[in-house]
């Protein structure tokens, strides 16, 4: 009985995906891949935001404020690439248009995000969606702040992805976030969690990357149950019955209802995340399907 938990970023989990293919290994990774992925390598588990249902969830934030036009910011990859003719459709479906997108490079450079900057200010639409990885968002917003456009008039609205640069220590950095609304993950509150976070607390002495600690605390204990539900039925302890046995599980555990889909992780409702003075404001749940708006959640 075998299986690995643990792939931080694409490559590593690209790499990992060829080899569980070969070898009928589980991949139980916490990084986010192309759409088609889970197809190509069906023994390559995804345990974080699925990106079609947090897009419905943007779709829904963006249609809630009746803004007709948006612009598209987003990681210059095969799989930034791949993303955008789903969220096209997915928008239209709202009577929302995609008026203008933009590609950046993780190699970038400050003059060359600024020169894209200035394109964009040059856009009649000041409803911007960004999704990229916080390293280059750093960058980015940093290079936005200096032309003035996280001010007054301008809207940001930042996926999951992109929200984790709030990890940062950089006040600056932070300081270019000032209005911006995001999406986080929603983690309901329990005694269990609490118990866990003060634990945390203790040994790490800050918050940072508990949701993902959260999310493997539960991918663990899923595994477990899926390996002694296995042992208890007598059943061949092939990786393909583990993946089965698995995709059973259903849960109430310290990240919320943990149940898996098609390889990934079901996302049920998202968090909304204003950042105002170095600190996050958290809004109503966000329903990926459905959701109503409080009008005063402050923006830009």
């Amino acid at each position: 009985m075998k299986a690995i938990i643990g792939p931080q970023t694409f490559l590593e989990a690209k790499f990992l995906a060829v080899f569980s293919n070969k070898c009928n290994v589980p991949i139980f990774s916490f990084t986010s891949g192309p759409l088609s992925f889970t197809d190509q390598y069906p023994y390559f588990v995804q345990i974080t935001q699925d990106e079609p249902t947090q897009f419905k969830a943007i779709a829904s934030l963006v249609e809630s404020f009746k803004w007709r036009n948006v612009i598209f910011i987003y990681e210059d990859t095969d799989y930034g690439r791949e993303i955008l003719p789903y969220m096209v459709n997915l928008f239209l479906e709202k009577d929302i248009q995609i008026v203008y997108r933009t590609a950046i490079s993780l190699s970038a450079s400050d003059a060359q995000i600024l020169e894209e900057l200035s394109k964009l200010m040059n856009v009649q639409t000041t409803v911007f969606i960004v999704h990229m990885s916080p390293s280059l968002a750093s960058c980015f917003f940093l290079n936005a702040r200096k032309l003035g456009m996280v001010s007054k008039g301008y809207a940001w609205i930042l996926t999951e992805k992109t929200m984790n640069l709030l990890r940062t220590r950089d006040a600056e950095v932070i300081k270019s976030l000032q209005g911006a609304l995001g999406l986080k993950s929603y983690v309901p509150k329990s005694r269990k969690l609490s118990k866990f976070n003060l634990r945390w607390r203790k040994k790490h002495y800050s918050n940072d990357s508990i949701i993902g600690s959260l999310l493997v605390y539960d991918t663990t204990w899923a595994l477990a149950n899926a390996v002694e539900r296995i042992g208890n039925l007598g059943v061949s302890k092939s990786g393909e019955a583990l993946l089965h046995e698995i995709s059973r599980v259903r849960f109430k555990g310290l990240s919320g209802d943990y149940q898996l889909y098609n390889g990934k992780l079901i996302i049920n409702a998202f968090e909304i995340v204003n950042v105002i003075k170095k600190r996050e404001l958290r809004g109503r749940l966000l329903d990926p399907f459905q959701w109503n708006c409080e009008r005063n959640i402050p923006i830009l």
